[in-house]
């Protein structure tokens, strides 16, 4: 058998390092050329999510503090404290939900024929089930955790005092 044009080509370069490997071989370099790449992903992700959080905290706590003779009011007329609260907390998930579909819809359309080139190597970036699921999972972890602070105050607050504050 002889040898193709290629091979030819290949031979007569003395620049070129050339090896046989399977594909299954040469995609689990790559993923490893990317795992560094993939980290620093998961770093920024979660610097994010902190200042979401930290965010909405502030938002969540403001909120409750104009509320607060409101609070006063619906405790006062027989409400338990862990009623008020999980109100509240109800209340920072619905908007945070509606939040999070929309940022997910704008990903998706722009993100629909978007693809990044990296390393001789191009890949497409897609807005899967997967993708979906973690964003709403980490939302919802978000909203919980910045709503925390708030919650404690409105279930430490005694009745008197958030009726005298304005």
């Amino acid at each position: 058998a002889g040898r193709g044009r290629d091979d030819v080509d290949a031979a007569r370069r003395l620049d070129l390092e050339l090896i046989s490997m399977s594909a299954a071989e040469y995609y689990a370099e790559m993923a490893a050329y990317f795992d560094p790449i993939l980290g620093l992903a998961w770093a920024m992700a979660i610097l994010i999510g902190i200042a979401a959080a930290t965010g909405g905290a502030n938002t969540v706590i403001a909120a409750v503090q104009d509320r607060v003779r409101e609070i006063g009011t619906l405790r006062a007329i027989g409400y338990r404290g862990s009623a008020v609260a999980l109100a509240v907390l109800q209340e920072n998930l619905v908007l945070s939900m509606a939040g999070a579909l929309l940022g997910l819809f704008l990903a998706r359309v722009a993100l629909s024929q978007a693809s990044v080139s990296m390393a001789m190597t191009a890949f497409r970036v897609q807005v899967d089930p997967v993708s979906v699921l973690i964003g709403l999972g980490g939302m919802i972890a978000i909203s919980v955790v910045s709503s925390a602070p708030a919650l404690i105050r409105i279930l430490r607050l005694p009745v008197t005092r958030a009726l005298k504050e304005s």
